[in-house]
């Protein structure tokens, strides 16, 4: 009879001390009878209730989509039939848009307020699909003048019958098509104009750009690979002779300024003076400030850039302080990185006031800095975090103990570029171009939506 007492017992303790205790004391000297113990187990609390979302530019409505949710994770499925045409291979017109636009999936619940939630789709690949491979400008690369290299790799497997072959590459540069190069198969390879050394730079702003090289295969289904690349051209911020290579950029005097795509479409940096006391001819607001939701991460592919190139004479972190204007606590944070990549320990600038402010604090409580590794060009750039901030100045330095700058800082560093008239074009954000995925499993350069093996009808 005891073993049908102390499993009770035993887990009383374990739950709830102090009353399995006070059980202990009532139970003993029972004369050996048998003690019905019962328990209920308790709901848990804090669930997720009332999941509510809802889909921003998808090729199919809200219905179309079946959302599976399991204990780690909620799986979004869009139906084949907003994708393809009845017994077509091809991705509808009004889809494939969109497939390659950032689409945002926003989250609730009871009490909560509402989030954006990114989602990255993948391609699982498969028989007879085609992969792609940018075998240079690599990641990161930096290029110049009217012969860079441009070329990549296809290769497909599987498939059919018949066994599809390769047929074709186009190359795109910032989701807009550069150049197709048809598939030789004694070369191959895929070219950007046919060979080697064949691309012309000198028409691009200097900065960060999106490269994509999407191959077709006979059967119509696509790889694809991106890359991003700096190009340097043109004169280049540098950095100050002696210890403390200073770098010094004034907002209106920038190399590019790109515009913001998907849930930041719309919003730019735009050149402003009515805030009195700007360094420059003006400075730049990320606007319309009309309370967007805080892009906190994936904003390298969707938020208003601005980029500045820099030629660093040395290596090691660089300490970063930014002048801004913070007209409301919900528009006084930006992001800054290097060479179009997203950086922790410099995203999430903050500490800025309705008055001009110096800082140099992140959200996470370290002070803002990047590393650099190779001496030479690189891309330092400013994204939206919140609309309505007003970006000024920036001041870099590998001198940690350096002093916040005062008033509108030391004057620009040398090789800085010329102002930029207030009527200076804003640059369209970059991606789409073809079907496929990246090497890394990215569509264009933000898609916000999990696509369970929507290439199976192209095979």
């Amino acid at each position: 009879m005891a073993s049908r007492i102390w499993p009770a017992l035993t887990l009383l303790l374990w739950a709830a001390p102090a009353a399995s205790q006070q059980l202990l004391e009532e139970t003993q000297g029972v004369g050996g009878r048998t003690l019905e113990l019962t328990f209920a187990v308790m709901p848990l609390l804090d669930r997720m209730q009332d999941l509510r979302f809802t889909i921003a530019d998808l090729g199919g409505k809200p219905k179309d989509l079946q959302v599976k949710e399991t204990n780690t994770d909620i799986r979004i499925e869009l139906a084949a039939d907003v994708l393809f045409d009845f017994d077509k291979a091809d991705i509808r017109p009004t889809a494939a848009a969109a497939l390659d636009q950032t689409a945002t999936i926003t989250c609730s619940s009871g009490g909560l307020a509402s989030q954006n939630v990114s989602v990255t789709a993948t391609d699982v690949g498969g028989a007879g699909i085609p992969t792609a491979t940018i075998s240079k400008p690599l990641d990161g690369d930096r290029v110049s003048g009217a012969s860079a290299d441009f070329f990549g790799q296809g290769s497909i497997s599987g498939g059919g019958p018949p066994t599809p072959t390769l047929t074709k590459a186009d190359f795109y540069i910032d989701g807009v098509l550069g150049s197709t190069d048809p598939f030789v198969p004694a070369t191959g390879h895929f070219h950007f104009n046919g060979s080697h050394n064949s691309w012309n730079t000198t028409g691009l702003s200097d900065g960060v750009h999106v490269l994509r090289m999407v191959v077709t295969a006979s059967s119509g289904a696509t790889g694809s690979d991106q890359n991003l690349c700096v190009v340097a051209n043109g004169p280049a911020y540098s950095p100050t002779a002696g210890g403390d290579n200073l770098v010094v950029i004034e907002a209106d005097r920038y190399h590019q300024r790109v515009g913001g795509s998907g849930a930041a479409a719309g919003h730019a940096w735009t050149p402003t003076t009515a805030f009195a006391g700007q360094s420059g001819s003006y400075a730049l607001q990320a606007a319309p400030n009309d309370d967007l939701a805080n892009i906190n991460t994936g904003y390298a592919a969707i938020s208003p850039r601005l980029d500045y190139m820099v030629n660093f004479a040395a290596t090691g972190t660089y300490y970063v302080w930014v002048r801004g204007w913070g007209p409301d606590a919900a528009s006084d944070s930006c992001h800054v990185g290097l060479d179009g990549l997203e950086i922790a320990t410099s995203d999430r600038i903050t500490g800025f006031t309705p008055g001009w402010t110096w800082s140099n604090q992140t959200m996470d409580g370290v002070v803002a800095s990047f590393t650099v590794s190779v001496v030479g060009f690189h891309c330092v750039s400013i994204w939206m975090r919140e609309d309505g901030f007003v970006f000024d100045k920036m001041v870099l330095t590998t001198n940690a103990g350096l002093a916040a700058p005062s008033g509108a800082g030391p004057a620009v560093t040398a090789g800085a570029p010329a102002v930029v008239s207030t009527g200076g074009g804003v640059v369209a954000k970059g991606g789409g171009g073809g079907g496929g995925c990246g090497l890394a499993g990215l569509e264009g350069l933000a898609l916000l939506a999990i696509l369970r093996g929507f290439r199976r009808r192209r095979c």
